[in-house]
Protein backbone atom coordinates (compact mmCIF):
# COMPACT_ATOMS: atom_id res chain seq x y z
CA UNK A 1 0.00 0.00 0.00
CA UNK A 2 1.60 3.38 -0.74
CA UNK A 3 1.87 6.52 1.38
CA UNK A 4 -1.13 8.22 -0.66
CA UNK A 5 -3.61 5.85 -0.37
CA UNK A 6 -2.61 4.89 3.63
CA UNK A 7 -3.32 8.31 4.55
CA UNK A 8 -6.45 7.89 3.21
CA UNK A 9 -7.70 4.63 4.59
CA UNK A 10 -6.05 6.71 8.13
CA UNK A 11 -8.56 9.91 7.27
CA UNK A 12 -11.55 7.60 7.11
CA UNK A 13 -10.38 5.83 9.65
CA UNK A 14 -10.35 8.71 12.17
CA UNK A 15 -13.43 10.22 10.81
CA UNK A 16 -15.24 6.58 11.84
CA UNK A 17 -13.35 6.37 15.60
CA UNK A 18 -14.62 10.03 15.43
CA UNK A 19 -18.11 9.28 15.11
CA UNK A 20 -18.02 5.86 16.56
CA UNK A 21 -21.13 6.13 19.35
CA UNK A 22 -20.67 3.79 22.65
CA UNK A 23 -23.38 2.04 24.08
CA UNK A 24 -24.72 1.83 27.83
CA UNK A 25 -24.03 -0.36 30.54
CA UNK A 26 -27.81 -1.00 30.67
CA UNK A 27 -27.81 -2.08 26.70
CA UNK A 28 -28.22 -6.15 25.84
CA UNK A 29 -24.58 -8.25 26.38
CA UNK A 30 -24.91 -8.48 22.48
CA UNK A 31 -24.84 -5.19 22.06
CA UNK A 32 -22.20 -4.32 24.49
CA UNK A 33 -20.33 -7.00 23.05
CA UNK A 34 -20.63 -5.46 19.53
CA UNK A 35 -19.97 -1.97 20.75
CA UNK A 36 -16.67 -3.39 21.64
CA UNK A 37 -15.45 -5.52 18.85
CA UNK A 38 -16.28 -2.78 16.61
CA UNK A 39 -13.97 -0.20 18.53
CA UNK A 40 -11.41 -2.85 18.63
CA UNK A 41 -11.15 -3.53 15.26
CA UNK A 42 -11.29 0.51 14.35
CA UNK A 43 -8.36 0.99 17.51
CA UNK A 44 -6.44 -1.77 15.68
CA UNK A 45 -6.64 -0.18 12.06
CA UNK A 46 -5.81 2.75 13.57
CA UNK A 47 -2.61 1.43 14.73
CA UNK A 48 -1.74 0.00 11.85
CA UNK A 49 -2.21 2.45 9.72
CA UNK A 50 -0.89 5.25 11.47
CA UNK A 51 2.72 4.34 11.84
CA UNK A 52 5.19 6.72 10.32
CA UNK A 53 2.22 8.93 9.04
CA UNK A 54 2.08 11.04 12.52
CA UNK A 55 4.63 12.09 13.98
CA UNK A 56 6.38 10.92 17.14
CA UNK A 57 4.74 13.30 19.65
CA UNK A 58 1.55 11.86 18.65
CA UNK A 59 2.49 8.52 18.37
CA UNK A 60 3.47 8.08 21.82
CA UNK A 61 0.05 9.09 22.94
CA UNK A 62 -1.22 6.86 20.47
CA UNK A 63 1.24 3.80 22.55
CA UNK A 64 -0.74 4.69 25.83
CA UNK A 65 -4.48 4.22 24.89
CA UNK A 66 -4.85 1.03 27.12
CA UNK A 67 -6.16 -2.22 25.68
CA UNK A 68 -9.57 -2.75 27.02
CA UNK A 69 -12.10 -5.72 27.96
CA UNK A 70 -15.16 -4.46 29.24
CA UNK A 71 -17.22 -0.92 28.25
CA UNK A 72 -16.12 1.05 31.21
CA UNK A 73 -12.22 0.14 29.78
CA UNK A 74 -13.09 1.38 26.41
CA UNK A 75 -14.79 4.01 27.42
CA UNK A 76 -11.33 5.05 29.10
CA UNK A 77 -9.36 4.20 26.14
CA UNK A 78 -11.99 6.22 23.77
CA UNK A 79 -11.78 9.63 25.86
CA UNK A 80 -7.78 8.98 25.58
CA UNK A 81 -7.93 8.42 21.83
CA UNK A 82 -10.34 11.75 20.95
CA UNK A 83 -8.38 13.92 22.88
CA UNK A 84 -5.55 13.58 19.94
CA UNK A 85 -7.39 12.67 17.19
CA UNK A 86 -8.77 16.38 16.05
CA UNK A 87 -4.48 17.34 16.26
CA UNK A 88 -3.55 13.78 14.27
CA UNK A 89 -6.57 14.55 11.94
CA UNK A 90 -4.94 18.24 11.50
CA UNK A 91 -1.85 17.32 10.79
CA UNK A 92 -2.76 14.82 8.38
CA UNK A 93 -4.73 17.55 6.67
CA UNK A 94 -2.19 20.14 6.59
CA UNK A 95 0.56 18.05 5.78
CA UNK A 96 2.42 19.16 2.04
CA UNK A 97 2.78 16.38 -0.17
CA UNK A 98 6.49 16.66 -1.07
CA UNK A 99 7.48 13.16 -1.39
CA UNK A 100 8.74 13.41 1.98
CA UNK A 101 7.40 11.12 5.23
CA UNK A 102 6.67 13.73 8.27
CA UNK A 103 9.65 13.92 10.82
CA UNK A 104 9.41 11.28 13.65
CA UNK A 105 10.05 13.93 16.17
CA UNK A 106 9.33 17.53 16.58
CA UNK A 107 12.36 19.79 15.81
CA UNK A 108 12.07 21.42 19.85
CA UNK A 109 10.91 18.94 21.92
CA UNK A 110 7.47 19.30 23.29
CA UNK A 111 8.75 19.55 26.60
CA UNK A 112 11.11 22.33 26.38
CA UNK A 113 8.25 24.48 24.41
CA UNK A 114 6.29 24.15 28.17
CA UNK A 115 9.06 25.09 30.08
CA UNK A 116 9.27 28.21 27.53
CA UNK A 117 5.75 28.59 28.42
CA UNK A 118 5.69 28.55 32.05
CA UNK A 119 8.85 30.96 32.87
CA UNK A 120 7.94 33.83 34.18
CA UNK A 121 10.58 36.20 33.16
CA UNK A 122 11.32 39.66 35.19
CA UNK A 123 12.59 41.49 32.17
CA UNK A 124 12.24 40.22 28.88
CA UNK A 125 8.98 39.28 27.44
CA UNK A 126 8.91 35.56 25.78
CA UNK A 127 5.94 35.59 23.60
CA UNK A 128 7.58 36.26 20.70
CA UNK A 129 10.66 33.61 21.30
CA UNK A 130 7.45 31.27 21.69
CA UNK A 131 6.07 31.94 18.51
CA UNK A 132 9.46 31.40 16.96
CA UNK A 133 9.91 27.63 18.35
CA UNK A 134 6.54 26.29 17.15
CA UNK A 135 7.19 28.38 13.84
CA UNK A 136 10.10 26.21 13.56
CA UNK A 137 8.20 23.08 14.58
CA UNK A 138 5.27 23.67 12.24
CA UNK A 139 8.32 24.58 9.42
CA UNK A 140 10.26 21.41 9.95
CA UNK A 141 7.17 19.28 9.77
CA UNK A 142 5.95 20.48 6.45
CA UNK A 143 9.76 19.97 5.12
CA UNK A 144 10.07 23.40 5.24
CA UNK A 145 14.17 23.06 5.47
CA UNK A 146 15.17 26.40 4.32
CA UNK A 147 12.88 28.09 6.33
CA UNK A 148 13.29 25.89 9.36
CA UNK A 149 17.39 26.73 9.11
CA UNK A 150 15.85 30.84 8.73
CA UNK A 151 14.01 30.76 11.96
CA UNK A 152 16.64 29.07 13.78
CA UNK A 153 19.19 31.52 12.84
CA UNK A 154 16.87 34.36 13.60
CA UNK A 155 16.63 32.67 17.12
CA UNK A 156 20.21 33.34 17.16
CA UNK A 157 20.39 36.77 16.66
CA UNK A 158 17.01 37.11 19.18
CA UNK A 159 18.28 35.88 22.59
CA UNK A 160 22.11 37.59 23.09
CA UNK A 161 20.23 40.08 25.63
CA UNK A 162 19.00 37.16 27.64
CA UNK A 163 23.10 36.66 28.19
CA UNK A 164 23.97 40.15 28.51
CA UNK A 165 25.50 40.13 24.84
CA UNK A 166 24.90 42.37 22.10
CA UNK A 167 25.87 39.41 19.46
CA UNK A 168 25.39 35.71 19.18
CA UNK A 169 29.44 35.18 19.07
CA UNK A 170 29.78 38.02 22.16
CA UNK A 171 27.42 35.03 23.79
CA UNK A 172 29.64 32.46 22.67
CA UNK A 173 32.84 34.05 23.78
CA UNK A 174 31.83 35.17 27.48
CA UNK A 175 30.17 31.47 28.02
CA UNK A 176 32.04 28.33 29.32
CA UNK A 177 34.53 25.68 28.10
CA UNK A 178 31.33 23.49 27.56
CA UNK A 179 28.84 25.71 26.18
CA UNK A 180 30.95 27.85 24.19
CA UNK A 181 31.92 24.57 21.69
CA UNK A 182 28.14 24.38 21.59
CA UNK A 183 27.06 28.01 20.61
CA UNK A 184 30.96 27.95 18.21
CA UNK A 185 29.00 24.73 16.35
CA UNK A 186 25.86 26.68 16.23
CA UNK A 187 27.56 29.98 15.08
CA UNK A 188 30.22 28.63 12.49
CA UNK A 189 28.14 26.32 11.63
CA UNK A 190 24.22 26.59 11.42
CA UNK A 191 24.22 30.37 10.47
CA UNK A 192 26.60 29.50 7.73
CA UNK A 193 24.46 26.67 6.49
CA UNK A 194 21.08 29.13 7.01
CA UNK A 195 23.30 32.12 4.92
CA UNK A 196 24.28 29.66 2.16
CA UNK A 197 20.58 29.41 1.34
CA UNK A 198 19.41 32.70 1.96
CA UNK A 199 22.29 34.56 0.13
CA UNK A 200 23.15 32.23 -3.03
CA UNK A 201 21.44 33.20 -6.40
CA UNK A 202 19.91 30.38 -8.56
CA UNK A 203 22.42 28.29 -10.40
CA UNK A 204 21.71 26.15 -13.68
CA UNK A 205 21.30 22.96 -11.36
CA UNK A 206 20.65 22.36 -7.61
CA UNK A 207 18.90 20.01 -5.31
CA UNK A 208 16.56 21.27 -2.13
CA UNK A 209 18.30 21.27 1.10
CA UNK A 210 17.09 17.90 3.04
CA UNK A 211 16.83 17.72 7.10
CA UNK A 212 19.94 16.09 7.25
CA UNK A 213 21.26 19.90 6.64
CA UNK A 214 19.32 20.81 9.84
CA UNK A 215 19.61 17.29 12.20
CA UNK A 216 23.23 17.52 13.10
CA UNK A 217 22.29 21.13 14.83
CA UNK A 218 19.18 20.20 16.82
CA UNK A 219 20.68 19.13 19.87
CA UNK A 220 22.85 22.02 20.11
CA UNK A 221 20.00 24.12 19.42
CA UNK A 222 18.05 22.44 22.37
CA UNK A 223 20.93 22.95 24.87
CA UNK A 224 20.76 27.08 23.40
CA UNK A 225 16.99 27.08 24.24
CA UNK A 226 17.34 25.37 27.93
CA UNK A 227 20.07 28.00 28.66
CA UNK A 228 18.12 30.55 27.44
CA UNK A 229 14.78 29.38 29.87
CA UNK A 230 17.69 29.06 32.77
CA UNK A 231 19.02 32.30 32.23
CA UNK A 232 14.84 33.76 32.13
CA UNK A 233 14.18 32.48 35.34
Amino acid sequence: MNVKNRRARLTDNINELLAFRSCAMTDELEVQWGTLANYRELLIQFRILSKGLIPSEYSEEVDKVPEFNGLEEMWNSKAHLDAILPDIALALYTFTENGESPPQYSLISRRVIESLESVVPKVYDTKKLLRYCKEINSTFYHGNIVASLLLMRTVLNYVPPVFDQKTFAQVSAQSGKSFMAIFENLDNGLRKIADLHAHNPIKCKEEYPTRNQVEPFIPLFEVLLQEVINKLK
